[in-house]
């Protein structure tokens, strides 16, 4: 390593000018072309380096930084003054042997202990709480610290039950907004009739305190029963 930074400092008196980008890229391209038959997919692999890494420096729109010029100067003998001057750039690159670099291999982290125990008494606990609402399973699943995805493998009954009493929820939230709507619906029909003001489903829509679509089953229903009850079914209300 010290051997090729010595040498790219010897030559830096005589360097022309910042060595340039599309140097680099040729550089880059004609070591993949030789080590990986142009394959910058294996290439990066072999360097250890991201794919969409190793294209951007290959294009010249990045410059990789000194430790992977070491690297890869060090991988396949080349000096380092090769990648920043294009004229020996091809009779060095001819004599590289057709070899992949040393690998990089990342330690891999150590995995985190699953404490089955404590989860299943978590998700015990938060089957049995009268919190309201009560939490979907993706909550509890960050609560605890953990993948859902591994929380289901271990224990899918659980998971399965908290979802469900989490949809019950909703779903008995959804009912109880169509029957407030239903009886504001009504509300509004017999003020407007009262008010001389024929009762449509568009003016009775304009005048809820949240919008509503009259298209919807249960708001048509609702709308007909308040006009039946006014007497109005068999007259044509206009939307």
């Amino acid at each position: 390593m010290a051997e090729t930074t010595g040498d790219l400092l010897a030559a830096a008196p005589s360097l022309s000018s910042i060595p340039k980008k599309e140097n680099i890229a040729r550089a880059m391209l004609a070591c993949a072309d030789k080590v990986a038959s142009c394959n910058m997919a294996a290439f990066a692999r072999a360097l250890g380096v991201p794919k969409n890494t190793m294209h951007l420096w290959c294009n010249g729109n990045s410059i990789p930084q000194l430790d992977m010029y070491l690297r890869i100067c060090y991988s396949f003998g080349l000096k380092l003054s090769t990648l920043f001057t294009s004229a020996s750039l091809i009779s060095e690159v001819a004599e590289i042997k057709h070899c992949s670099p040393p690998i990089i291999k990342k330690p891999k982290s150590s995995s985190r202990p699953f404490p089955k125990e404590q989860i299943l008494h978590s998700l015990n606990v938060a089957l049995a709480s009268n919190e309201n609402p009560p939490p979907a399973m993706t909550e509890v699943a960050q609560r605890l610290g953990y993948d859902l995805r591994t929380i289901r493998n271990h224990f899918p009954d659980l998971c399965g039950r908290i979802s469900a009493r989490y949809i019950e929820y909703k779903n008995q939230q959804g009912r109880l907004k169509i029957e407030h709507l239903c009886d504001e619906i009504r509300q509004v029909t017999f003020e407007l009739y009262a008010q001389g003001i024929n009762p449509t489903r568009r003016n009775v829509s304009l005048r809820l305190s949240k919008p509503a679509s009259c298209l919807e089953e249960a708001v048509r229903t609702a709308h007909k029963n308040a006009l039946r009850e006014l007497g109005l079914i068999k007259k044509e209300c206009k939307a």
